[in-house]
């Protein structure tokens, strides 16, 4: 069953392209403004039919596979052939919605994609398959670059299903680790421009929904988390790059406070035995339309209140405590979590947004720590109310 997004990004597509006629040449379907992704995906496909029909003609067929450039030489024929591939209809048509709907998928879970497109049901595959199957895929180019060089460095001639999940998820971690927030937001880009259709500008919103599943694709769970929860609060289910930019800029900011106000009380012991954590990329911030300071006293929604910083209200102890047994020794998400309370206005959007932090990470709302950490975030909303009162 196709999502409802594809259903219109085909309808949308079709009419830049084979408008009513009864059939269409591949070269006019790629010259019609179609997405890179799209683009790709029915090049690939047709290069594999030509491919499939040249390996059984009988002279094609005694070409030997492994001689000297013949690969090479055979997938520069067939795509010159490929622009001339003419495809009826309804041939046309239901190609086209397979195109729309990997692609949608690629760019949105390109983890997940990649290793269910290139294994289907196997366990391994060789090297020639990999990248027969990598050419389906235009956006995020950086996968295939990498693992190539990864594998070539190996002398792989084949690769595990396990192998390739755990390379590709390192991959990604280094990617993410060596880009800047802007960088960081402009990876997200070729997901805005499928969404739109077009060239997206950077001020332009599109569903927040795609951008959260690719957050959880990359395994970002504390950014994911953080958008997620600003949105809601500021009523938007909507993004624009610019304004991913800022949250990622934000919560950057409060990682660095709180590795720079932490790094005294770690334990190098227990720092050593620490299992590795998931990546938490350039994390996330407002943008300027929906910016609030969440520095110490943050101010209330009519500009005259102020909610002190809930880093002010926990001692260094507390603190240790809290990111060891709350938050399963994650000093980022402590910091990320901390953030998103500092946004809040009142006990009852802290205390749902707690709720949902406790049920995501099976924690028992009224275990000794959990409840002290939630008796602490609630004297911020009392403290405020004692003043005003």
């Amino acid at each position: 069953m196709t999502s409802p997004f594809v259903e219109q990004a085909v309808a949308l597509l079709s009419d830049r392209s084979i408008a009513s006629s009864p059939q269409i040449l591949l070269k006019q379907a790629l010259d019609a403004g179609m997405p890179p992704g799209v683009k790709r995906y029915l090049l690939a496909e047709v290069v594999s039919f030509l491919e499939d029909d040249l390996r059984h003609l009988p002279h094609f067929g005694r070409l030997h596979p492994d001689a000297p450039g013949i690969a090479h030489l055979r997938l520069t024929f067939l795509r010159s052939l490929a622009g001339g591939y003419q495809m009826s209809r309804d041939q046309y048509l239901n190609l086209l919605q397979e195109a729309v709907a990997f692609t949608e998928s690629y760019l949105t879970r390109p983890q997940w994609t990649l290793e269910s497109f290139l294994f289907e049901q196997e366990q391994e595959v060789d090297l020639e398959t990999l990248q027969t199957r990598l050419a389906y895929c235009a956006d995020y180019a950086y996968f295939g670059r990498l693992l190539e060089e990864v594998l070539v460095r190996r002398h792989a001639t084949r690769v595990a299903r396990a192998d390739f999940r755990t390379l590709l998820a390192r991959i990604d971690d280094q990617i993410i680790q060596q880009h800047s927030p802007r960088e960081f937001a402009l990876l997200v880009k070729p997901l805005c421009d499928f969404l739109l259709l077009k060239n997206a500008g950077l001020d332009e919103p599109v569903p927040l929904a795609p951008i959260l599943a690719f957050f959880d694709d990359k395994k970002l769970k504390i950014l994911k988390e953080y958008v997620e929860s600003i949105c809601r609060l500021r009523d938007t289910t909507a993004l624009s790059l610019n304004q991913l930019r800022q949250l990622v800029e934000d919560l950057e900011s409060v990682k660095k406070e709180g590795n720079a106000e932490g790094k005294s009380e770690d334990d190098p012991a227990a720092e050593k035995g620490r299992a590795t954590v998931e990546p938490v990329p350039v994390p996330p911030a407002f943008p300027a339309a929906v910016k609030e300071d969440v520095s110490p006293g943050v101010a209330d929604r009519d500009g005259t209140a102020s909610l002190p910083d809930l880093r002010s209200l926990i001692g260094e102890k507390q603190r240790h405590r809290f990111i060891r047994h709350v938050f399963n020794k994650d000093q980022a998400y402590f910091f990320g979590v901390i953030a998103t309370l500092n946004t809040l206005h009142t006990w009852d959007e802290a205390a749902a947004y707690l709720k949902q932090v406790y049920f995501i990470n099976r924690l028992d709302p009224f275990s000794g720590t959990v409840v002290e950490f939630t008796d602490l975030v609630q004297q911020r909303f009392s403290r405020e109310a004692d003043t005003t009162g």
